[in-house]
């Protein structure tokens, strides 16, 4: 089992890790760090690579780079996670990926929103919420 650790490119970034460390070793657990690029930051990053190399960027890249930004995120404060890097839809790919990985919990953000900001909007914490089926422990920020 493992403690999957989702994290955005966000300032509460940094107290989702420390909470997925504190319950990976108070498990002794494996610590899964995951960032999820959006189809567009995807798109985005994929435009870029192709005019900075002239080769075509790919998902697989977009994965990696992604990972290496969770290494960025995590390296300076815990030694030891496993950096993973996906694309897709955010509340999906986590769940999916706890799942695979078969995790005995998911850290993840969350931010207070009124009723009406989450009827507009919608919610990746909401849904991650609603529809995981590992334990959910979330870091509520301002």
């Amino acid at each position: 089992m493992t403690i999957v650790a989702a994290i955005g490119r966000n300032d509460k970034s940094e107290s989702i890790i420390k909470e997925g460390k504190e319950l990976a070793d108070a498990f002794q657990e494996e610590l899964h760090v995951l960032h999820v690029l959006t189809e567009s930051e995807f798109k985005d990053l994929e435009m870029s690579v192709v005019e900075k190399s002239g080769q075509p960027g790919g998902q697989e890249n977009a994965e990696k780079l992604a990972a290496d930004l969770v290494n960025e995120m995590a390296e300076d404060l815990i030694d030891d996670f496993t950096p993973v890097g996906l694309v897709g839809k955010v509340p999906h790919e986590i769940i999916q990926y706890a799942d695979q990985q078969n995790a005995q919990y998911l850290v993840i953000g969350g931010r207070q929103r009124t009723p009406v900001g989450k009827a507009v909007f919608g919610s990746d914490t909401q849904t991650i919420l609603l529809n995981a089926t590992q334990t959910v422990v979330t870091v509520m920020t301002d």
